[in-house]
């Protein structure tokens, strides 16, 4: 019955989860969780020893476990909830309960680029606030959108660095969302001597010392290959020097970020011959140059 109640109470679409809480030894793994309402844990007791799990604000109480017992509590209601064991005081969990998820893009979007956020919230739900956390820790609204009638939402930000997003409707917060964001790329292409291209990368903040690559478009394999790898010098520019036996599409992607951005990925140019390329050989080994 429970189980019942819990998926009536999750947004349309939903499906509840049911995440384990570990006790290996006298502590819990993971000793905090978030979960969405609806969603059941179950604690574990792999320990030789006895254990029991208690929630502080007296909402649950497992009793004494022995080894190999397992105790489940399904969550309704947004909030922290936190716990104990009673046999053994210092051994103290948490679990964050909220009342949706807000998603974002899989990649990484870059600074100053517009992302899309999304989530489901239950029908009839009248409008959905999109807020942004401060550096403070407090949160600011950035946007406010009403759902679908299935409850489907979406909405537009910019962000200007790494963020976190949460949004608010009727039933509570959602749990945030840290939306990875990488450094922006301004990549231009000049055309060299003796079939050569010079592919230039500016980034935005400065990311120096950063691992960058160069990356052609294979269409035999419909993926892109690393063909040179370089660092952003010190006046965050990246450039590479490559002799391509045809027309490919090229662009600069950092492999990891520094100061809280991560990964990104530059815009798309074309490199190559003009009119029909030239038929294709063996690509040869790119240069690639640090530019001071």
């Amino acid at each position: 019955m429970l189980a019942a109640l819990a998926l009536a109470a999750a947004p349309a679409g939903a499906q509840a989860a049911t995440r384990v809480v570990d006790m290996p030894g006298k502590f819990f793994v993971p000793p905090t969780l978030s979960v969405l309402t609806g969603d059941t844990v179950t604690w574990a007791n792999s320990d030789s020893f006895d254990h029991d799990v208690a929630a502080l604000d007296g909402s649950f109480d497992s009793g004494r476990m022995s080894t190999g017992a397992r105790y489940s509590v399904t969550f309704q209601v947004p909030g922290r909830v936190a716990y104990r064991c009673t046999l053994h005081p210092f051994m103290a969990g948490s679990v964050e309960v909220f009342a949706f998820e807000l998603l974002g893009p899989h990649r990484a979007v870059a600074a100053g680029s517009p992302a899309i956020l999304h989530g489901l919230v239950p029908p009839g739900t009248g409008a959905v606030r999109v807020e942004q956390r401060r550096p403070d820790g407090s949160w600011v609204q950035v946007a406010v959108v009403v759902p679908k009638p299935d409850g489907s939402f979406s909405a537009r930000v910019v962000p200007r660095g790494p963020a976190v997003y949460r949004a608010i409707a009727d039933a509570g917060p959602s749990a945030p969302l840290a939306l990875p964001v990488g450094a922006r790329l301004d990549t231009t292409v000049r055309r060299l001597r003796g079939g050569r291209f010079a592919v230039r990368a500016t980034t935005r903040p400065a990311q120096p010392g950063t691992p960058a690559a160069l990356q052609l478009y294979s269409r035999e394999r419909f993926r892109w290959r690393q063909v040179a790898h370089a660092r952003v010098d010190r006046h965050s520019r990246v450039s590479f020097v490559v002799s391509p036996p045809g027309r490919y599409a090229a662009r600069i992607v950092l492999l990891r970020g520094r100061g809280g951005y991560g990964a990104s990925v530059g815009p798309t140019r074309h490199i190559g011959g003009r009119g029909t390329p030239r038929r294709a050989r063996p690509a040869p080994r790119p240069e690639h140059h640090h530019h001071d």
